[in-house]
This record gives C-alpha cells, sequence and structure tokens, in this order.
C-alpha cells in the first residue's frame, strides 16, 4: 500500500475490514463500503484508487459492482493483483492439474473458501466476483502469474469486464508466485505500482 501510494503521489487508507471465518460473507464487502463512503465524502474532489491482492482483488471488484448497483460513483480505477474472484473453486477459475502454485492446492482453496462462504451461495455475484455483471466497472488493472492455481480466473475476469466494454490491463507474470506484489525485493513487485500508477492517473483523467 506504501509502494502503490508513493508511486501515485498520494496516500493510502488500509481498511481493517472484518475477517472470516468468525466474520463470514458479506462482513468483508460491508466493511469496504462503509469504508469507501467515508472517503468519498471526505474527500469529494478526490480520485480514489482501490487496490487488492488475493481475496482483497476480488474484494476491490466486489465492492466497485456494489457501488454501481447502489447508484453510487465507483473508484476512478482497480488494481487487482492475482485476485481470488472465483470461491466456488471451479474448472472456470482454477486449474490444479497444471499449476506449479507452492500456496494453493484444491484443498487449501477449498478451505479458504469454505471460512468465508460458510451457508452463502459460492457462485454469488457479490463472493465470486467472475460471475458477476462488469459492466459499467471503471478501468480495471489485473496482474496475475502464471504458475498460479487461480490464473485461469483472472484471465476470466479480465476477458468478461473486457467483452462488456471496460477499460482492461491484463499482465501475466512469468516466473512468480501468487500475491507477487507482497514481496518487495521481485522485480515484478517493484514494478507494478509504477505500472499502475501511470494505468490509474490516466484513468482518473479521462473520468
Amino acid at each position: 500500500a506504501g509502494r502503490l501510494a508513493q508511486a501515485l503521489g498520494g496516500w493510502a487508507l488500509v481498511v481493517d475490514y472484518r475477517l472470516a471465518p468468525e466474520h463470514p460473507a458479506p462482513a468483508a464487502l460491508e466493511d469496504a463500503l462503509a469504508a469507501y463512503r467515508w472517503l468519498a465524502a471526505a474527500r469529494p474532489q478526490a480520485s480514489i484508487f482501490v487496490t487488492g491482492e488475493c481475496a482483497g482483488g476480488g474484494l476491490a471488484v466486489a465492492l466497485a459492482r456494489a457501488l454501481l448497483e447502489a447508484g453510487e460513483q465507483p473508484p476512478s480505477a482497480i488494481f487487482a493483483a492475482s485476485p481470488f474472484c472465483d470461491l466456488s473453486i471451479s474448472e472456470q477459475g482454477f486449474d490444479f492439474s497444471a499449476s506449479n502454485d507452492p500456496w494453493l492446492d484444491r484443498i487449501f482453496a477449498t478451505q479458504l473458501a469454505a471460512c468465508y462462504i460458510q451457508d452463502s451461495d459460492p457462485a454469488s455475484p457479490e463472493i465470486s466476483p467472475l460471475f458477476s455483471d462488469p459492466r459499467g466497472l471503471p478501468p480495471l488493472m489485473i496482474a496475475a502469474a502464471r504458475e498460479e492455481a487461480m490464473f485461469r480466473s483472472a484471465v476470466g475476469l479480465a476477458e468478461r469486464a473486457r467483452a462488456a466494454g471496460v477499460e482492461v490491463v491484463f499482465e501475466a507474470v512469468t516466473d512468480s508466485v501468487h500475491s507477487f506484489v507482497l514481496f518487495g525485493d521481485l522485480p515484478e513487485a517493484q514494478r507494478a505500482p509504477a505500472a499502475f500508477a501511470s494505468f490509474a492517473l490516466a484513468a482518473g483523467r479521462r473520468r
């Protein structure tokens, strides 16, 4: 968050949203909405960019979708890194057979998703943004490692959004890991803030 804020020439609000399994869906989305609405009211003239990795990447897209459905202004741009956007763990979103992912296998991914879903429908759009209607979403930058098990869902999210007329930049990172942006010493993690800053600032000027 700090590296992104520095690249954008702004500051970051990191939301301490409630976590599963103690607080299942839709607690995280409710908290993200509350924080976004507070920030939008406090800084009505500012360009707001929303970013997240893994579950946070899926949550960023779900947040924008929820704002649109409520008739509110979505963020100026979104950066979703390795987005966990298919909590149904379907073949549309995951490929465990071809994956070299050192983090996620089918069992672990299913356990993570179950902690948040609990009694909810795993394919509902607010839980799995891969299956949501992407029309009207703000400019979207998605990055994912080719080696990660959920690379397929990142590609699918980008393709669905682009087909719906959303401005999309997709970066397929080679020889890396899930949520690579967390590891600041990796070259791809060092490049990501500047790449998103260039994309987001251009998108903000157009809105």
